[in-house]
């Protein structure tokens, strides 16, 4: 559904995975594309260069599309995500 909103196929989400940076944080996986990312041939593709600054969240072990949104600093935002749970005691 969220996938459908922000206009992107399944070929956009394949492509940000395949290209875009991967990070890691509090159990899912956060793939960003970012300008500097995209092959020099893909560079001046406009169907590539609205792809700049989707993220996609994925499952850990990668089968599932959790949400996928655009954001410029979602890449800095997860980063500074806590690392456990709000309420967890294993945080202190």
């Amino acid at each position: 559904m969220r996938q459908a909103q922000g206009n992107l196929s399944d070929g956009d989400v394949d492509y940000i995975c395949c290209h875009g940076l991967r990070t890691h944080n509090a159990g899912a996986v956060l793939y960003f594309l970012r300008e500097k990312d995209l092959p020099s041939q893909d560079k001046k593709n406009a169907r590539v260069l609205r792809l700049v600054n989707v993220a996609v969240l994925v499952s850990p072990d990668g089968s599932v599309s959790i949400t996928t949104y655009r954001n410029p600093d979602a890449l800095r935002d997860y980063k500074r995500k806590p690392k456990y749970g709000r309420y967890s005691t294993d945080a202190s």
